[in-house]
């Protein structure tokens, strides 16, 4: 018996994992401490666990994302989490989703998961894309500038067809749970759920939505000079920059970042497009970087790629300012694209 309960695919290549060692060493851990009970026995498939790791690498909050009809299943799953004693340490209070497989003793591998090791087409990054691009913000929470992450729980049957669409748990906003779930269900077709062989079946899925709270941050020009954002007004200097925002390393290690994360264009290399497209972003105070746009375009395939690999990006060093303080500045910065059999100020281009 198959349980349809949730499947999102863990991501093993993902450095920043929670678990010592990565999904795998997570799953055998469980796999030598699960105690199945009887009146599931021959029920195999996922239970998603919620928890919140802290900067010490403890667990708090655990409790079953969403409850599947078998709660003797939720039950034990959240009893293996709670084993675990040092998870890996997080920079501040993370919300995490813990997978915990029931597997037949003869488990071979049969069920395989989703395309995109995602169940949103395109994976990971097209869906925080996606995500990004079509969450409304309520205009009643703005002044509260709310933010955080919601999970939305829902099935898919083998056609990729999404139903029954809920908060995982809700917050205390319901305009903003409302909101998550509208734009979880606007998704069209999902990727289904398919064994070894290919076959698609129905299974309950669960995806994160992360919130951030709209804002007119104060903006530094590259002379230095700090203003507020108007509506069509002139920018009125406030204050002198100590430091202007850099990339981890500097320059040349952002060269080389640009050339090992550039993926060309299939349409631009084969007709021989190239150029330098110039993306301009806000470095916000925590390093994190917001609104990247394309001020000097080159066509539509170099403008995407160019966009996307500064939405990769690592953290940057903040703006600092004279009072010792870290602002939001205004950056910009050129992506190249040229021959990619030719290195770009030395360094290989991939």
């Amino acid at each position: 018996m198959l349980l349809a309960l949730t499947a999102m695919t863990a991501n093993a290549q993902d450095k920043d994992f929670y678990y010592p060692g990565g999904p795998e060493a997570m799953q055998d851990f469980f796999d030598q401490n699960i105690v199945r009970p009887e009146s599931a026995a021959d029920v195999v498939g996922v239970v998603y666990v919620m928890a919140v790791i802290d900067k010490k690498g403890q667990a708090h909050d655990i409790k079953v994302s969403s409850k599947s009809k078998y709660p003797e299943l939720d039950k034990e799953a959240v009893r293996v989490v709670k084993l675990v004693k040092n998870w890996v340490p997080q920079k501040q209070d993370k919300p995490v989703i813990i997978q915990v497989q029931f597997k037949q003793p003869d488990y071979d591998g049969e069920y395989e998961g989703v395309d995109d090791g995602f169940v949103y087409p395109g994976g990971e990054e097209a869906w925080r894309q996606y995500v990004r691009a079509n969450f409304r913000y309520p205009e009643s929470l703005i002044e509260k500038g709310t933010s955080g992450t919601l999970f939305v729980n829902f099935n898919v049957d083998p056609k990729g067809k999404g139903s029954d669409y809920q908060i995982s748990t809700p917050s205390q906003y319901p305009e903003l749970d409302s909101e998550a779930v509208r734009v979880v269900s606007k998704v069209k077709k999902w990727n289904p759920a398919k064994t070894a062989a290919g076959k698609p079946y129905e299974t309950r899925h669960i995806v994160r939505v992360e919130i951030e709270a709209p804002q007119r941050p104060e903006l530094h020009d590259n002379n230095g000079n700090q203003g507020q954002v108007t509506s069509g007004g002139p920018v009125i200097l406030t204050t002198k920059i100590a430091r202007n925002p850099s990339f981890p390393g500097g320059a040349v290690e952002m060269a080389k970042f640009i050339s090992s994360n550039t993926r060309y264009p299939e349409r631009e290399l084969r007709t021989k497009v190239s150029g330098n497209v110039d993306v301009a972003f806000t470095v916000m105070p925590d390093g994190t970087l917001r609104d990247p746009r394309v001020v000097r375009p080159v066509s539509p395939g170099l403008d995407r790629e160019a966009l996307r690999i500064v939405s990769i990006m690592p953290k940057w060093e903040p703006c600092l300012a004279t009072d010792g303080t870290y602002v939001p500045c205004e950056m910009t910065i050129t992506v190249p694209f040229h021959d990619p059999n030719r290195p770009i100020d030395g360094v290989p281009f991939h």
